[in-house]
């Protein structure tokens, strides 16, 4: 799923403008926790969920993606 996140992203650079993914991730030590979220880097982002960065997800351990879109947004002139 990342790698394909990846591609995404680099296509929208080629496109015009970044793609922001919406996330959600599933606590593997609480089951019943779950964390959703936006960023334009899916990678760097989940890394600093499993590193315990996010004020929101640091006392549970993060690391299985449950849903994952990606949406480029266009200026509106």
């Amino acid at each position: 799923m990342i790698r394909c996140a990846k591609q995404d992203a680099l296509r929208s650079f080629s496109e015009g403008g970044p793609v922001y993914y919406v996330y959600l991730i599933e606590s593997l030590s609480a089951q019943e926790e779950r964390y959703v979220g936006m960023t334009t880097d899916l990678k760097q982002r989940l890394r600093e969920h499993n590193q315990g960065k996010s004020s929101h997800t640091a006392k549970f351990s993060y690391c299985k993606v449950q849903a994952m879109e990606a949406n480029q947004l266009h200026r509106v002139h």
